[in-house]
């Protein structure tokens, strides 16, 4: 074997390892964004989970609540930098559907005007050392460039996240539909989401918009709702039905 082919096949090592570790530390998601120039210069919007791991302990804060606020607004500036725009941000009410683990205590959704600006704050050392200071708190980020018609107004936004497959692209989710019209509410995002750092089992989100909690639960609750997420849910073991509360948007 000549140096030549040496030093290429070397090379090719190099970059095979890079790229497995890139796609390690930032998921699949991230490393197709970051190497496809389209993409980049799309609208994308981007939304963040948070919630507290529960087993560890972080020295100077009390709380939860403290933590993970205390790791939302470090973040926020992060975003706002590279020109993300919060759109909304939200508490957790309740889970009514789903697994501990996914009983996400905060959300963030923010509308940066090219992905681009999204990836820099997600491959910056800023960001990195963000995330590595708070361990005690768990994150899932997940993009969509489908945008929103318009920002979504105060109130209670049910958000279910699923797994939907190739072929029915989500249109089984349709059937929760019909009674929202009784309970005032409004389909205001319908998207499929890739994971962008960490895996996820869901490919898919619905966001219903309710002027309060009241008028969410008699929409879940109702019989013919319940009735259809339980075989919904019978057929997707991963979906989860969050009631978030709209917090204030810097």
């Amino acid at each position: 074997m000549n140096r030549a082919l040496l030093n290429f096949l070397l090379f090719c090592l190099v970059l095979l390892i890079a790229g497995v570790g890139a796609a390690l530390w930032f998921g699949l998601g991230m490393v197709r964004i970051a190497f496809d120039e389209e993409q980049r210069q799309q609208p994308m919007m981007v939304l963040q989970l948070s919630r507290h791991k529960r087993s560890v302990n972080h020295a100077g804060h009390d709380n939860q609540i403290d933590i993970s606020e205390a790791f939302r607004a470090p973040m926020a500036s992060l975003m706002n930098a590279e020109g993300g725009v919060y759109r909304w941000r939200a508490s957790l009410d309740y889970a009514a559907q789903g697994s501990v683990e996914n009983e996400w205590e905060y959300a963030d959704l923010v509308f940066f005007p090219e992905a681009a600006g999204y990836v820099k704050v997600a491959t910056g050392s800023a960001y990195r050392e963000l995330v590595n200071a708070y361990p005690e708190v768990a994150k899932m980020t997940l993009a969509s460039q489908r945008i929103p018609s318009r920002p979504w107004p105060s109130g209670v936004i049910v958000l279910i996240a699923y797994q939907a497959s190739a072929t029915d692209g989500g249109s089984r989710m349709e059937v929760l539909l019909p009674g929202l019209a009784s309970s005032s509410g409004e389909l205001v995002w319908d998207t499929g989401v890739t994971p962008l750092g960490s895996e996820s089992f869901w490919n898919r989100l619905m966001a219903i918009h309710f002027a309060d909690r009241g008028h969410a639960e008699a929409w879940l609750y109702d019989p013919d709702t319940e009735v259809e997420r339980s075989i919904l849910a019978a057929h997707n073991p991963h979906m989860t039905t969050l009631v978030f509360r709209a917090g204030k948007v810097n």
